[in-house]
């Protein structure tokens, strides 16, 4: 998770992020935070169908922990047009 933030984040570079946030999910699909990364990352990609399935995985974890914050941030990119 530290190397796919650190790349999202502090060196502007998804694509180094999404192959980190991967492996975190080889390791564990259900990881929260890095589906929620990855779909940030691959958004920033321009690779938004691809982003929306793991929005999609975001918003049923979100409603489950009855995380609001994200349940809306979720909604709200699943409702832009592709």
């Amino acid at each position: 998770m530290r190397d796919g933030l650190d790349a999202l984040y502090r060196r502007n570079d998804p694509s180094a992020a999404v192959t980190a946030f991967e492996q975190v999910l080889s390791r564990n699909s259900q990881h929260y935070g890095a589906n929620y990364q990855i779909a940030v990352a691959l958004d920033r990609l321009g690779r938004r169908l691809e982003a929306r399935v793991f929005w999609q995985k975001v918003l049923v974890f979100a409603e489950s922990y009855k995380d609001t914050q994200t349940m809306e941030a979720a909604r709200a990119r699943l409702e832009e047009k592709q």
